[in-house]
């Protein structure tokens, strides 16, 4: 009887505000619970504009053996988005690479304006940090200036290509936007002549562009 009194009275400390030591020691052995994931932020897309510079190389062999140090390329580009943390690319570039004939050793200077559209998605990485990757169809106009007798003196061509970007937007204050990007580029192009015995030839004169962009996000 006593017992059962006792058991009785154990079971109901906990409706009187009293607990047994050994509850209050089960209660202490019982594992926490997990802490609730961590809150995934959606990335906050915000309308930019963006100068950049970047170093240009060919990615055809024959262009390189003709220019081979590559060239300085300038873009002025900017992104609005559409829908969640996707945005509508635009860029504007200018290029500028010189070079030598392989015959006779004679300078030859090319120049290039591409303009830009693309599709870019963005991922946030960090609160201030930004990855993206940028594709879509390219428009060309190409200017090559030759001081060799044996070749058309100027030769112009335009024409239709694409482009690929990725990179790394960072955001240290405000507003402000700091870009480390890489592009790759195809621009296919045939070379006519009007030399009597000089022959034409197809070439990419498209490439890879690596460099830095400062810009403002809206």
């Amino acid at each position: 009887m006593n017992k059962q009194i006792w058991l009785l009275l154990w079971a109901g400390c906990p409706l009187f505000g009293f607990e047994s030591e050994e509850l209050v020691a089960i209660k202490k052995r019982a594992p926490s619970p997990p802490p609730p994931p961590p809150k995934i932020e959606p990335v906050n897309i915000s309308p930019s504009l963006e100068a950049k510079g970047a170093y240009f190389f060919f990615s055809d062999s024959g262009m390189r053996n003709v220019y081979p140090h590559g060239g300085f390329e300038f873009q002025i580009s900017g992104t609005y988005p559409v829908w969640k943390q996707l945005a509508i690319y635009g860029a504007i570039s200018y290029l500028t690479i010189g070079g030598h004939s392989l015959e006779g050793n004679q300078r030859t200077t090319l120049w290039q304006v591409p303009i830009d559209f693309g599709l870019r998605p963005t991922l946030a990485i960090h609160k201030k940090v930004q990855y993206y990757f940028t594709l879509g169809p390219r428009v060309f106009f190409l200017r090559q200036h030759n001081s060799s007798s044996y070749v058309d003196r100027h030769v112009d061509r335009n024409g239709l290509g694409f482009f690929a970007n990725t990179g790394f937007n960072f955001f240290p204050y405000p507003h402000f936007l700091i870009d480390l990007f890489g592009q790759y580029s195809y621009e296919h192009v045939h070379f006519r002549s009007s030399r009597p015995n000089v022959y034409g030839e197809s070439r990419q004169v498209g490439g890879f562009s690596f460099g830095l962009g400062l810009g403002y996000a809206y």
